[in-house]
């Protein structure tokens, strides 16, 4: 019989980010919550504000959940809980004509009479009603009702209630929402013999090894050997070891570098950096530059770690160009069909720095060589007429799949909202197509201070999925990012193909060192191919205010875990991605007499 149970809670503060879905798990006595405390569902409807969420089984001996509207209403939200263990499918529905508002709600379901009771508090009365199909409702009764809350041991959380689990769903859930965690490597060393006179190199070590996690994922590390012990022209037994090589990278990465973007160049070997050159930042002299957003600079090393001391280049100036004005931001360097092109935001008018579009910048030899990049460069067009590039638009980003090649852009017309588009790879600035809407700011954690913003793509391969990242909310702490999914085998522009995931991937919440508003982000390959993120953050406690002549985003890089389902895990602490216990390999080598 399992003692288990699942808790649903809503986070103490009158906010949309506050009043979202929270889940923890028990067993054993132990209190674990899910998705490190941080909410893992948003309503869409209604005040967007979930209060009183309940967990409720429905006659599948499935879980479902209802939650009022937290300013309360006739209305309640109602979800299923989808075979991935999150809920999905929501409905607002208005439970009684009478006005009777919602609050401290109660659902379950009477096998008897197969239907849903439902009870709940008006705040000062008790009703009840029922349905068979949350559609038709009976008229509300008065009852007696008062809601029995769930006490609950995690900082904030109020409106608790909980419901029995089995323990295979317990582990379900704690395997869908929680980090995964390094549980050893799947290579077994066992002790080697070879003749004298023999080498390290000839013993045949295996230069990288497999991790396995908590989950059922496994990532590959690389690993180093160590023989300085072992005397190979001398007969004997002799220590060896090895240490698995866990990436770590200088935080900040590089300072004063927004909207950084990391390519690696696998013909030349070579790694590529480039960001946001800021107003008010500081040269290589420590010399504050009054002018900023005004330039492209690279750096080119043959590591991702040599990048951060990497010498920076400025390949390209607006005072150099005829049709080009500040502000220049976000530069990405891609590489289509063999030909480089830097792909920026700009400014089209003299007068107006807010007039802001797409621009490819083609280059014509060596990338790091400010001759070799073109003056001016190449509007973003589309010539059906679609709307797109008629206002504000900004953040484009490219790739290619399966012979198609396509760009994601940010552009507001109201919020600013996600556009992708399939291109001529010959003339990579003219849209082939209609433009598609990727993504609306239609969360809350999409929104802050009245902003609704969805901005900064990137792509991603992995598991047969495209990813999509983007960046919302405002610049600042809020600042956070998410991403979308659809199936390598779908139609890319069909909006059916893609799912946005239902909460941030990573935060200001997801650090413990003082980074505040992660976003605007871009991905690499390490020397084995594991994913790398590219990201800019703000420190906590830094002079700036935040605004946009704040200098104060630095580039930061990081590993990436992709969850054995294929979710992006992008806060793995380094003790989570290689626990020490597992850092060290020993075993020894048997030296002997040559035949």
């Amino acid at each position: 019989m399992s003692h288990a149970h699942l808790y649903a809670y809503i986070q103490l503060g009158d906010s949309n980010r506050k009043s979202a879905l929270c889940l923890a798990a028990k067993k054993l006595g132990q209190l674990v919550p899910l998705n490190e405390g941080q909410p893992v569902l948003f309503p869409l409807q209604g005040t967007k504000k979930l209060g009183s969420p309940v967990l409720f089984r429905k006659p599948d001996g499935k879980l479902g959940l209802a939650a009022a509207d937290h300013d309360g209403s006739e209305y309640i939200f109602v979800y299923d809980c989808g075979e991935d263990w999150t809920f999905v499918n929501e409905r607002y529905i208005r439970v009684n004509a009478s006005g009777i508002p919602v609050r401290d709600l109660s659902v379950s379901y009477d096998k008897e009479f197969q239907i849903y009771r439902l009870m709940w508090s008006d705040g000062t009365d008790g009703y009840m009603a029922a349905t068979e199909d949350w559609e038709q409702f009976s008229e509300p009764a008065g009852s007696d009702y008062t809601k029995s809350r769930s006490d609950i041991t995690v900082e904030e959380a109020v409106q608790a209630s909980r419901i029995a689990i089995s323990d295979l769903e317990y582990a379900a859930f704690l395997r869908r929402y929680n980090k995964p965690h390094n549980a050893g490597i799947t290579e077994v060393f066992p002790d080697l013999a070879a003749p004298s006179g023999s080498s390290l190199q000839q013993l045949g070590l295996p230069g990288q090894v497999t991790a396995t996690y908590s989950d059922g994922s496994v990532k590959k590390l690389a690993v180093t050997w160590d023989a300085t012990g072992v005397d190979f022209d001398k007969p004997g037994t002799y220590p060896l070891t090895g240490r698995i090589r866990q990436p770590q990278y200088p935080n900040p990465f590089i300072r004063e570098r927004a909207d950084p973007y990391i390519i690696h160049d696998a013909e030349s070997g070579y790694y590529y950096f480039t960001a946001s050159y800021p107003t008010y930042g500081h040269d290589g002299n420590n010399e504050v530059q009054p002018d900023g957003y005004d330039r492209i600079v690279i750096r080119r090393a043959r590591t991702i770690e040599g990048l951060a001391s990497a010498e920076e280049t400025e390949v390209w100036n607006e005072e150099n160009s005829s049709v080009n004005h500040r502000y220049i931001w976000a530069p990405e360097l891609h590489n289509i069909q063999g030909k480089w092109y830097i792909l920026c935001t700009a400014g089209v008018s003299v007068d107006n720095v807010w007039s802001i579009r797409p621009i490819f910048i083609p280059c014509h030899g060596d990338v790091m060589d400010p001759a070799a990049w073109s003056r001016d460069g190449h509007w973003a067009v589309n010539e059906t007429n679609d709307g797109s590039f008629g206002t504000f638009s900004l953040d484009m980003t490219y790739f290619e799949h399966r012979g198609t090649h396509y760009v994601i852009w940010a552009e507001k017309p109201a919020g600013s909202r996600l556009y992708m588009a399939t291109i001529d790879p010959g003339q990579p600035w003219r849209l082939t197509s209609r433009r598609i809407e990727l993504s609306t700011p239609d969360y809350a954690w999409e929104q802050a201070h009245g902003d609704q913003i969805d901005e900064g793509p990137a792509v991603i391969k992995q598991a047969g999925r495209i990813l999509v990242f983007f960046s919302a909310g405002t610049v600042d702490a809020n600042y956070c990012m998410g991403y979308l999914h659809a199936d390598e085998d779908a139609d890319l522009m069909n909006l059916d193909s893609w799912t946005k995931h239902p909460y941030p991937v990573l935060s200001t919440c997801d650090f413990s060192d003082g980074q505040q508003g992660p976003g605007h982000n871009s991905f690499t390959v390490d020397e084995l191919g594991n994913a790398v993120l590219c990201y800019h953050a703000r420190t906590e406690g830094e002079p700036g205010d935040g605004g946009l002549n704040d200098p104060g985003r630095h580039a930061r890089v990081k590993s990436v875990h992709f969850a054995h389902d294929a979710r992006p895990i992008l806060h793995m602490r380094a003790e989570d991605e290689l626990h020490p216990a597992y850092a060290d390999i020993a075993f020894s080598v048997k030296i002997m007499e040559a035949e």
